[in-house]
């Protein structure tokens, strides 16, 4: 989210074109728990047009600072 530059409001008006209705808030909470589905996962990265994902700079990050909140996430 950070990287696109996408807030949980155009997150909102995006995850309709991949068949997720929900509101703002209730994606900002899924996020921030870290309760979701890698289906759902995969839908937020289609509804922000992400083409590709850096796993090994993910690990890094997670290695280096433990849990990643939403905000540092990529």
């Amino acid at each position: 989210m950070e990287r696109t530059g996408k807030s949980y409001k155009h997150l909102e008006a995006l995850l309709p074109e991949v068949g997720v209705r929900s509101n703002a808030g209730a994606i900002m909470n899924r996020v921030n728990r870290g309760n979701f589905t890698f289906a759902f996962f995969l839908q937020l990265m289609v509804a922000m047009r992400c083409e590709e994902l850096d796993l090994m700079r993910v690990t890094r990050r997670f290695k280096e600072g433990g849990r990643q909140t939403s905000r540092g996430a990529s």
